[in-house]
């Protein structure tokens, strides 16, 4: 049954990629492509769905993937809370994406292959989350990143400046990325391949624990590593240069929720306090920056994307005390009112014809639009009643049960900014304009959407199917959630009332700016590879004199080594 969850997006993702070798038409290719895309995601949920009560390993029916001399490795399946959550989360939210995509991709040169990578991009997102061993979760992983790259880049194929910048944006997210996933495989080095199930290991080398972190933080976009996921307007090289649709994929449905699993998967064999806390602050650090640039920002999707830096910053505050069924929660609730809101985005940009704010202003015209906005900026401010208060609000009980007043505080910080930058682009979007379009998207992709926000269905399920540490009893009225409330209302009164960024220029240039961060992390990396380069030119340029040292050193050293032989009386 758990081959039938992974196999419909491999076999139909490679048929899809297969029909570019065909000559027919574009718009058949695009049929055909979107008609796969839709059948696998499909499959892939309503067998997940069908896995609900299923628990503990499951053997694989595939031939062995790995077979070396006496090492062999077989896909062996690990199902538990969080596996079967996200590959439903995952299923879904891709086919809603492949659905709203023929409406917003369109027919083109790229179609096919835009359908197919959508659908690899699944196989890797279920296959690391339902592998039990982590060669195979490390497999998914790449799978998954690879597939980023080519999905943020493939609007290369426009050409000029555009096509440059996509080009440029899918490589700066494979290399950051892929620097990060340096510590997934020391992880496995230090494991081994056969010692690396998840469900079996006892204990966890701490060396072990921060390498698969830290690969986790580039997965996720956490500070420093975000730089892929978002930049500053003027550097404009990010995963924003993708289509919308794909955005909506990497923040709702599968990449940057990878992380968010690998660091669950890691508290739960056990790590020190240090490393949780290591965890805890740069969730708040994550949050609070994200937060402070999401104000900063004049692009529509790149508020969007800082929100999402932000929001998986409270994910990992929550795994950072321990509370992986908080951070779970908050998972599946921000999966839905992303989407959401990407979703949204992507059919005002392509309406309009512009992501910036100030061409947006006033381009949601029609009252179902409203309200889905409405919904998705309510649940991601984490407005009361709403998906995301909940799960944010047990976020902050977490702390207040570990009298981490510090911690608390900052992260309250991070709540009001929330409310913040939701409410601002609630207010632009929302505010007088000269923008007017015809509604042409179908609308049951975005009012399904806000149904599930609405209702915070997955909330719900999640509750009932995974009843772990906490129960609904967490929505008892307490004087810590007055608190959040206030100051999450305070921070979308703030945002509606001051759409535009009141700071002292200095402050101003410096949130506009993401602090620079961008600019700093580019120029050590280009200085060391410079310094390195030179080094090595040096060296080369000075080839006899650099084979003289080593004869000399090695000469010497065996007459030393002779010498002392002769002297002790070996010879």
């Amino acid at each position: 049954m758990t081959d039938l969850i992974i196999l419909p997006p491999l076999l139909l993702g490679l048929l899809s990629y297969g029909f570019t070798l065909w000559k027919g038409s574009f718009k058949i290719k695009e049929k055909v492509g979107s008609g796969l895309a839709i059948l696998s995601s499909g499959l892939s949920l309503v067998f997940s769905l069908l896995s609900i009560g299923v628990r503990g390993r499951k053997d694989s029916l595939l031939p062995p993937w790995i077979s070396v001399g006496d090492i062999e490795i077989r896909l062996v399946y690990y199902l538990d809370a969080w596996s079967l959550t996200l590959a439903i989360v995952s299923s879904f939210l891709t086919l809603l994406i492949a659905i709203f995509s023929k409406y917003y991709f369109g027919v083109n040169s790229h179609s096919a292959v835009y359908y197919g990578m959508i659908q690899m991009f699944l196989f890797g997102m279920l296959l690391l989350v339902l592998s039990d061993n982590l060669v195979f979760t490390f497999f998914g992983w790449e799978i998954v990143g690879i597939c980023s790259w080519f999905l943020i880049g493939i609007y290369h194929y426009k050409g000029g400046e555009e096509g440059k910048k996509a080009s440029l944006a899918g490589q700066k997210a494979i290399l950051v990325t892929g620097l990060a996933d340096v510590g997934f495989l020391l992880a496995l080095t230090l494991l081994g391949a056969e010692s690396s199930n998840i469900s079996s290991i006892e204990t966890l080398p701490a060396v072990a624990a921060i390498g698969l972190i830290v690969a986790s933080f580039g997965k996720s976009a956490q500070f420093p590593l975000h730089i892929w996921i978002s930049s500053t307007d003027r550097v404009d090289i990010d995963a924003m240069q993708g289509p919308t649709t794909v955005s909506a994929l990497i923040h709702a449905a599968t990449m940057v929720n990878a992380g968010v699993y690998l660091t669950a998967r890691v508290i739960s064999i056990g790590v020190g306090e240090e490393i949780s806390q290591f965890i805890l602050w740069v969730g708040i650090i994550s949050a609070i920056y994200a937060g402070m640039s999401a104000l900063g920002t004049g692009d529509l999707k790149r508020v969007l994307a800082y929100s999402t830096i932000s929001q998986l910053g409270f994910m990992f505050i929550a795994l950072g005390t321990l509370g992986s069924f908080a951070a779970l929660w908050h998972l599946v609730n921000h999966a839905f009112f992303k989407a959401l809101l990407f979703l949204i985005a992507g059919y005002l940009i392509h309406s309009v014809g512009s992501r910036r704010l100030d061409d947006l202003r006033g381009s949601v015209r029609s009252w179902w639009l409203k309200a889905s906005l409405l919904i998705g900026a309510g649940a991601l401010a984490g407005f009361p009643l709403l998906s995301g208060f909940f799960s944010k609000d047990l976020i902050l009980e977490l702390l207040v049960e570990d009298a981490n007043w510090l911690a608390y505080g900052f992260t309250i910080f991070a709540v009001f900014l929330t409310g913040a930058y939701s409410f601002r682009i609630l207010r632009i979007l929302l505010g007088e304009g000269e923008q007017g379009h015809e509604d042409v998207v179908p609308k049951f992709t975005l009012i399904s959407l806000a149904g599930v926000v609405l209702l915070s269905s997955g909330s719900y399920f999640l509750l009932i199917q995974f009843p772990w540490e906490h129960t609904p009893a967490i929505l008892s009225l307490n004087l810590y959630m007055l608190v959040s409330v206030v100051v999450s209302l305070l921070g979308m009164i703030v945002g509606y009332y001051h759409d535009r960024l009141s700071a002292p220029s200095f402050f101003r240039v410096l949130i506009q700016e993401g602090f620079f961060v961008d600019e700093t992390l580019v120029g050590l990396s280009v200085g060391i590879v410079t310094s390195v380069s030179k080094l090595m030119s040096f060296i080369h340029s000075r080839t006899s004199f650099w084979n003289f040292v080593q004869f000399t050193t090695a000469t010497v050293t065996i007459a030393i080594a002779y010498y002392i032989a002769q002297y002790g009386g070996y010879f």
